[in-house]
């Protein structure tokens, strides 16, 4: 029974002091007795909780954690709160009784809540401290590590890599270890193997195509041989033809010859009257002349380059599925998480560094080595590939250098003529450039890797070299893409001529809304995030090769696999598209929400943009922007803007 003159907030202190004597007793099952004196030294006697920052009172010298002082000194600062005092008495008895306010105490002191001495201040206890950072370590070394949530005491030792687990822990990870090498033996057995049935019989298939090849490629030839025979023999029709008069008959010809003379001197002296009685005998002559002799007009289209480039295309186009399958064939439809790092700003872009030839860092900064000088010695040779992060807004005025675990390596600082920031990045390793495009200026800037500006271009226009609202840019063979996207257009650039424009890539289906180019060595995709549409061009030609492929939501970027495929970003699906050069989808991998992948908000995360997307767990959505494929491992790199990280997953 508790006194009827005992506040609800004493009675909650009353709790928590009982949850103090208890502690050393309750701190953790498999907690030894002498750690569980240690766990109850460095508890708060107010929160229950382990000390952090803990203080003092320099009277009684009992110590509490920093936030439940504040609390303290806040509440006795007060002079209308009641003065009250609890102690426990025999047997756990709850005893009140009303504390007069002492002459001697000072405004503002801090009466204490366990021996209710006054003190004047705080004063950090630096050896609670110390014992709380013993106590740490001491889990961390003892207790098991196959699981955050796991406080059993580790038993047993890895020989490699050290880690301690727990027996359950420990029986987990030898079944994964085992799951591991049986699924590594099924590899090598089908790669030692004997050639079986099935085998034999690909390679029958295989002989047959190669004959059927042979045979189509003789039948061809016969038919372009036959083809081009007739095109040359219409070639000289025409030549003998233009040799010829149009009028072979003599007379006929003198008569019209007189005709046109007089016609021309009549209309230039103005004789109406001779001219009106002229007219109507020369014009029937010239008629029956034409009859007879039709005018021969000469319309030659033959483009030689366009042909060829024509023809290679639909070669490619076809050979390239012919035989070998999707390389994503058998594939799980699910993204595997490998990891996911959390960033101090909002990822959009990232690209693969993987040319990193005389590439060296310098003071935290990437430096070509050419130009380090006297600080050779201070220069850190870089491996890779590395990522290249450019956040949005470009709000550091610098492009982050990671490793593939997204550990920050190096930074990259464009120095930009005047005002600007890159609004889209592409790298391009061929040459060691980054490629930036910047909308609301309608320029593009070409930096190399100290961020030196190579090139710098572009105005508000609809002519070659100009702009409306750049976006998306891409790279190859010394061709630079540019989406120019209010101008509904894609245009190309030669990097070699001092970045003139080459040709223009349009399509009767874009809208304002493109957003992406990628460049391959035959082809180019294209997408648009306001139809969600995805479109597909010969490289050669530039011409569509398949209809637009429309897509389940909104794309954003677009990056090239290891044979030749592009990957797409769709936004707020969180989901990655593979599509081949056809213009064919051939996978989308969803990513699988865990309760690992799960983050606490941002603080700066809006909150009236949040209210209608949160998830069940209170999180906000993925959204999915930049991408980057890294061939070696076959790991994708997803920028995921709302949660301000990025996503390492295992295709």
């Amino acid at each position: 029974r508790f006194p009827r003159n005992l506040t609800e907030q004493h009675f909650e202190y009353c709790q928590r002091h009982c949850q103090k004597h208890m502690a050393t007793s309750a701190a953790e099952p498999g907690a030894s007795r002498s750690e569980q004196e240690l766990i109850a030294d460095c508890t708060c006697p107010v929160c229950q909780e382990l000390f952090q920052h803990p203080q003092r009172l320099t009277a009684c010298r009992h110590t509490f954690c920093k936030k439940c002082a504040k609390k303290m000194a806040a509440k006795t600062s007060n002079p209308m709160e009641e003065a009250a005092e609890m102690s426990f008495g025999l047997f756990g008895m709850f005893h009140h009784r009303e504390r007069k306010t002492s002459a001697k105490e000072k405004p503002g002191s801090v009466c204490c809540p366990i021996c209710r001495e006054t003190s004047e201040k705080f004063e950090p206890d630096e050896t609670i401290e110390y014992l709380v950072k013993v106590l740490q370590e001491m889990r961390h070394q003892s207790r098991c590590s196959g699981a955050e949530s796991c406080l059993t005491e580790a038993t047993l030792q890895c020989p490699c890599c050290d880690k301690r687990f727990c027996q359950s822990h420990h029986a987990a990870q030898l079944t994964a270890l085992k799951d591991s090498g049986t699924a590594l033996l099924k590899d090598l057995d089908s790669l030692l193997s004997e050639p079986d049935e099935n085998g034999d019989e690909k390679l029958k298939q295989l002989q047959s195509a190669m004959s059927e090849s042979v045979e189509l490629e003789s039948l061809l030839a016969e038919q372009l041989h036959r083809k081009f025979a007739d095109f040359r023999e219409q070639i000289g029709l025409c030549q003998s033809q233009l040799q010829s008069p149009l009028v072979p008959d003599e007379a006929e010809r003198s008569v019209l010859l007189l005709d046109r003379a007089v016609l021309r001197q009549l209309t230039s002296n103005g004789a109406g009257a001779r001219l009106a009685r002229l007219l109507p005998e020369a014009k029937s002559r010239a008629k029956r002349a034409q009859e007879r002799w039709p005018e021969r007009r000469l319309a030659l289209q033959f483009d030689a380059v366009k042909m060829q480039d024509d023809f290679e295309g639909l070669l490619a186009q076809h050979a390239s599925s012919a035989v070998f399958q999707s390389p994503y064939e058998g594939l799980p439809p699910m993204l595997t998480r490998v990891r996911q790092q959390n960033l101090s700003q909002k990822p959009w872009d990232i690209g693969i560094l993987s040319n990193l030839e005389g590439i060296v860092c310098c003071d935290g900064a990437i430096k070509l080595r050419s130009s380090v000088g006297d600080s050779a010695g201070s220069a850190k040779e870089l491996t890779g590939p590395l990522l290249v992060i450019n956040a949005q807004c470009f709000p550091t005025k610098m492009l982050h250098v990671t490793d593939l675990e997204v550990k920050q390596v190096a930074t990259i600082t464009p120095k930009f003529n005047g005002e600007g920031m890159p609004g889209r990045m592409h790298i391009y390793n061929q040459r060691q450039l980054i490629l930036t495009s910047d909308a609301s200026r309608h320029r593009v800037t070409v930096f190399n890797l100290e961020g030196r500006t190579v090139t710098s271009f572009g105005e508000k226009g609809s002519e070659p070299r100009q702009f409306h609202s750049p976006l998306g840019l891409s790279a190859f063979g010394g061709q630079m893409f540019v989406v120019d996207a209010k101008n509904l257009r894609v245009q190309v650039f030669d990097m070699d001529n001092d970045y003139s424009c080459l040709a223009l890539i349009k399509h009767d289906g874009f809208s304002n809304g493109l957003q992406s180019v990628l460049a391959t060595d035959s082809s180019v995709f294209v997408v648009d995030r306001e139809q969600s549409k995805m479109f597909v061009f010969n490289k050669a030609n530039r011409q569509s090769v398949a209809p637009p492929l429309k897509l389940e939501c909104q794309p954003f970027d677009v990056v090239a696999d290891d044979h030749g495929n592009a990957l797409v970003t769709l936004v707020r699906e969180a989901k990655v598209l593979a599509v081949n050069r056809c213009g064919t989808k051939l996978k989308t991998f969803e990513f699988k929400e865990t309760a690992e992948g799960r983050q606490q908000m941002p603080d700066d995360f809006p909150m009236m943009m949040m209210m209608p997307m949160l998830m069940a767990n209170g999180c906000p959505p993925r959204m999915f922007h930049g991408l980057a494929f890294e061939s070696g491992s076959r790991r994708l790199y997803i920028a995921d803007l709302m949660r301000s990280c990025v996503v390492v997953a295992q295709l």
